[in-house]
């Protein structure tokens, strides 16, 4: 009876999910139980990033010290208290002092880059004012990217807008860390290109162009570190990189400008909207379905529930600007493939943002990945619909609680707890965007 029963595999997720979910795991319903969390996870105080010395290196910057920082953000955003913002603030001054250029301004470049703009690979030993991390774990190879380096620019500038809009005694850092974010942002402007909408896509793409688009590029470079470009020009390959890559980016870009009141990159950050939104599923018009990696002809996988939160900030300041096509039936079909992410017997949120799994992968191997249901991008939507918290509340409750102190889970929680308050009318800072019109009805599912 047992193997016919697992043959199904809706089954085989609930048995699956009620083994590993954990036992003791505790909700967190206030800010002050998200206060008691932290300091039973860090005793010593502060944020581990700062406490353990976290150096980019070990690819850290990008994924937990950012979800760290966004939380602080939220909760900046929830009580209107500075202690939150400095919290912050101690992390990015960390990660500042440990990019590359400032990190070894004074002693050599003790890792050789085999991917980096072409410059910094020209003038060998040179370090770039960007972000490196490690190729593969290998001791003398790094990396310095589009990815990388844009989602710490992005996660500087939500500090700075915050600061500006509701903390004036910070607008000191604002200024600096403006200037030092400009320098990373320039450094890869040479790898933007507009996407030949004639492009060979492939058989499985559902890409389909018609906006004119463009996005970053992988930058040339050499794995096995024999050969060197031959000037500093900028070489690039003639492939896109993977859609989450270029809107990181183009959303550091886009807060840049606002910030500065400029419109220097507004041109370019229209072409990266326009990559996400006709990447979106014509065939799926109630949801907004899209492939990790759109215009390459050898890669068409739906895309994951945590990268696809990398891409969201982009269209939903799109969306509030009002000026670069996102319109409120964007915002509907994101809202609707949010919900349609969880199982509905489970509530535990699915790894592809079509509700699919990847077959043989138990939910525990990406608990990364999943805790992304508490990403402020995908509750963002529950400005438009409620049932968006309900969904998350509820994953948060059965398989995240109080046990893990990472930032994905502590993030995820302060988001989550930031949007409640949003909701009930009591945020010191609610972070709203313009109302959906016509208005459409709360969802069911």
């Amino acid at each position: 009876m047992l193997p016919s029963l697992l043959r199904s595999p809706r089954l085989v997720l609930s048995l699956l999910i009620a083994v590993l979910a954990p036992a003791t795991a505790r909700a967190l319903g206030s800010v002050a139980e998200w206060d008691e969390l932290m300091a039973r996870h860090n005793p010593d105080g502060g944020v581990p990033v700062v406490t353990k010395n976290w150096m980019p290196d070990d690819d850290n910057y990008a994924w937990a010290a950012w979800f760290w920082i966004q939380g602080y953000l939220s909760l900046a955003q929830a009580t209107g208290e500075a202690r939150y913002m400095d919290a912050a603030k101690s992390v990015l001054d960390h990660m500042l002092a440990n990019r590359d250029d400032i990190r070894f301004a004074d002693k050599p470049l003790d890792r050789i880059y085999y991917y980096a703009p072409t410059y910094y690979l020209f003038h060998e030993g040179k370090p770039a004012p960007g972000w490196r991390r490690r190729y593969s774990g290998a001791k003398t190879h790094a990396q310095v990217s589009v990815l990388i380096d844009g989602r710490i620019c992005e996660i500087f500038l939500r500090w700075c807008e915050l600061a500006r809009r509701s903390f004036p005694q910070y607008e000191a850092d604002v200024a600096r860390y403006l200037d030092r974010v400009h320098e990373t942002i320039e450094m890869h402007q040479p790898s933007f290109r507009e996407i030949d909408p004639a492009g060979n896509f492939g058989p499985d793409s559902i890409y389909t162009p018609e906006r004119p688009a463009g996005g970053f590029r992988h930058w040339w470079h050499d794995n096995k570190l024999v050969d060197k470009p031959t000037s500093p020009e900028p070489r690039i390959y003639s492939g896109q990189l993977p859609l989450n890559h270029s809107a990181t980016m183009a959303s550091a870009m886009f807060a840049y400008d606002r910030l500065r009141g400029t419109s220097v990159y507004r041109e370019k950050v229209q072409l990266v909207v326009n990559y996400v939104l006709n990447s979106f599923d014509p065939a799926r018009p109630d949801r907004a379905i899209w492939q990790y990696d759109p215009v390459n002809p050898r890669r068409h996988d739906i895309e994951d529930i945590g990268h696809a939160a990398i891409s969201l900030p982009l269209l939903q300041e799109a969306y509030r600007d009002g000026g670069f096509g996102v319109t409120a039936e964007h915002m509907r079909r994101l809202t609707n493939t949010y919900l349609g992410l969880f199982d509905e017997e489970t509530g535990f949120p699915h790894r592809y943002i079509d509700g699919t799994e990847k077959p043989g992968e138990t939910p525990t191997e990406t608990y990364g990945m999943r805790s992304a249901a508490c990403f402020y991008g995908w509750l963002w939507f529950s400005q438009f619909d409620p049932a968006v918290l309900v969904k998350a509340r509820r994953a948060y409750e059965a398989y995240f609680g109080d046990r893990y102190s990472s930032g994905f889970n502590m993030g995820g929680w302060a988001n989550l707890l930031y949007w409640e308050k949003v909701r009930d009318g009591t945020a010191a800072i609610p972070d709203l965007a313009p109302p959906l019109a016509p208005a459409s009805a709360p969802s069911t599912r």
